[in-house]
């Protein structure tokens, strides 16, 4: 099956964010005079280096292919991340925690 968005440009893909490469600071454009597609670009956040280091860049031909991209690989981190916080009080591990 075709995917209905691709990595370009980022020094990460996308299918690599999980609980230690996380999405942060992220845009997103719709195309315009200089751009075709629509543009997701957000920073590579490490959370046991504590700092940003590289980034993600995903296109798309609709805003739903970006949509698509996200809802599989970046909102279940940030979903695990806000369960960390209700639960321990932290969500420096943006995976769940085991009991």
């Amino acid at each position: 099956m075709n995917k209905p968005y691709w990595n370009d440009g980022g020094s990460r893909a996308i299918e690599i964010a999980d609980h230690v490469n996380i999405p942060v600071n992220c845009f997103l454009n719709s195309p315009g005079r200089h751009e075709r597609y629509w543009v997701w670009e957000a920073e590579n956040f490490c959370p046991r280096a504590g700092k940003n280091q590289g980034t993600y860049r995903v296109l798309a031909k609709s805003e739903a292919g970006i949509r698509e991209a996200l809802q599989e690989f970046v909102f279940p981190l940030y979903c695990a991340a806000l369960e960390n916080l209700k639960k321990h009080g932290t969500n420096y591990f943006w995976k769940p925690f085991t009991d």
